[in-house]
């Protein structure tokens, strides 16, 4: 799931910088999802991550 997360998901930079790696095992990735009250329903998630530059911090927001 880590490779395929990455060239669907990933923007341009991020498939450049990983994807030849991951695909050839230069790198070890996870892929996970979940929210509360969904679970694994990915077209039911609502939680948004924010990266604070500042803080060098990921926010997750999300709605119970």
């Amino acid at each position: 799931m880590f490779l395929p997360a990455i060239m669907t998901r990933g923007t341009p930079a991020q498939i450049k910088e990983f994807a030849s790696r991951a695909g050839h095992f230069k790198i070890v990735g996870g892929y996970c999802q979940t929210e509360i009250g969904h679970g694994s329903n990915v077209r039911g998630l609502q939680t948004t991550a924010t990266y604070d530059k500042e803080t060098r911090e990921l926010l997750a927001r999300t709605r119970a």
